[in-house]
């Protein structure tokens, strides 16, 4: 309960602070994907900012949290060998992305960008999170 609430928690905190669009989006999928469970929150709201995401799993790494919140994702996943994949996209007026947690045994953190895979592949060479390329 701790995951899923720290997740929507922030996808919430995250398109309060959205101006730039009429429609603040949230959605909540729980899923199977290939025979494993999956929970995603997608949302319209900005993307993380490469400090956060360079330091994912830290505790008080934050913006304007309490900096725990993606620690104890972090933890919640590494105990379950659940994995963390990240999406995110821009179409030229419009941010987006998608947060899933898929219960996998693979462990694994990934961040999909369709618009900033060279700054992020940059940026997170020392990361748990490994980027990968979905243009």
């Amino acid at each position: 309960m701790r995951l899923f609430g720290n997740l929507i928690d922030n996808a919430i905190k995250e398109t309060d602070k959205i101006k730039e669009v009429e429609s603040k989006q949230i959605m909540i999928l729980f899923k199977n994907v290939d025979g494993y469970f999956s929970f995603e929150t997608i949302d319209n709201a900005k993307e993380f900012k490469i400090e956060i995401l360079k330091r994912i799993g830290e505790r008080k790494n934050s913006i304007n949290g309490t900096g725990n919140g993606y620690s104890e994702i972090i933890e919640i996943l590494e105990k379950s060998d659940a994995s963390l994949i990240i999406d995110e996209w821009y179409d030229g007026s419009e941010f987006g992305k998608k947060i899933s947690v898929v219960f996998d045994d693979m462990k694994l953190f990934i961040i999909n960008s369709s618009y900033r895979y060279n700054e992020l592949a940059d940026a997170l060479v020392a990361s748990k999170l490994k980027i990968l390329d979905i243009e």
